[in-house]
């Protein structure tokens, strides 16, 4: 399998490192009481994977998260548009001979009757793909990580106009997931998030500050996460709510290698604040909770 062209699908698969076609294996003549170099490291045992598979061969994408700092192969994607222009935006090249492309590479989405936005296709494909595998009823849908060579695989057969295989809903959500949580940093650099946040101001701030591509790309998550709660029944329970909302967090690995850490952790929390006071919000403008 050949990596793509493809500049989304690119700065995706950037996420998942090749595993090892060959393991080298200690030759039986090797005098084993030798002591190893000294830059040689002590090989760990084989993890388990929540995910199943054998991770000798993959990294999950939860470990991948925790190493990104020892793995300087990774691309955060958020370095392959950080002015965040509608021409910048990821898009997928493949795309059904009926699709209404626009000219900026953006599409209209509507994950809520009468809530359009245009979004970068790349997304309205893998919402489809989630919707279509009943990922919004899945357990645990956006909290686990799907493995990385089945992602890596969906992202191939999506970009090649393949038969996408995979029966698993958290393969999608896995794309989707990585793709908005990088994206964070980049959203808010427009504006400064108030000290004192209500589940008001941050959705005026949405809906007046953000730029129309910014505003779009964020309700559009929203009402994903909105969808996601409506159909478990848990639109009105809060420890639910920032559960989903965490797992769109920024990555700290994501951010400027030269800001300070507490800067990092202030914009992780406030973020993670502002989004879930905007979703309560956007909640109740759907008629979803009680007031």
């Amino acid at each position: 399998m050949t990596r793509s062209s493809n500049p989304a699908v690119t700065a995706l698969l950037s996420h998942f490192p090749r595993p090892p076609t060959h393991i080298p294996v200690q030759e039986k003549s090797k005098d084993l009481s030798e002591p190893p170099p000294k830059s040689a490291k002590r090989r760990e045992p084989p993890v388990a994977s929540p995910n199943g598979g054998d991770d000798e061969t993959r990294i999950s994408l939860d470990r991948l998260d925790k190493e990104l700092p020892q793995l300087p192969y990774i691309t955060p994607l958020s370095l392959e548009f950080p002015d965040f222009a509608a021409d910048s935006l990821p898009e997928i090249a493949v795309h059904d001979e009926d699709d209404d492309e626009e000219g900026d590479g953006l599409v209209e989405d509507e994950i809520i009757e009468g809530r359009p936005h245009r979004i970068p296709r790349l997304l309205q494909r893998l919402r489809h793909q989630l919707m279509s595998l009943d990922g919004l009823t899945t357990p645990n849908i956006f909290r686990e990580s799907a493995p990385d060579v089945e992602v890596e695989i969906n992202l191939y057969q999506l970009d090649h106009r393949e038969e996408l295989t995979t029966t698993d809903a958290l393969v999608p959500a896995t794309c989707i997931k990585h793709y908005l949580r990088t994206l964070p940093n980049v959203l808010v650099s427009d504006i400064t998030l108030p000290v004192d946040m209500t589940e008001e101001s941050c959705w005026r701030i949405i809906t007046n500050d953000f730029p129309t591509d910014k505003r779009d790309l964020l309700l559009w998550c929203l009402d994903l996460i909105s969808a996601v709660l409506r159909a478990s029944g848990q639109e009105t329970n809060n420890a639910a709510v920032l559960s989903l909302v965490r797992t769109f967090a920024p990555n700290l690995y994501s951010l400027p290698p030269t800001s300070p850490t507490p800067d990092l952790m202030r914009l992780t929390l406030q973020f993670i604040k502002f989004v879930e006071l905007a979703l309560k919000e956007n909640l109740k403008d759907l008629g979803m909770t009680r007031c």
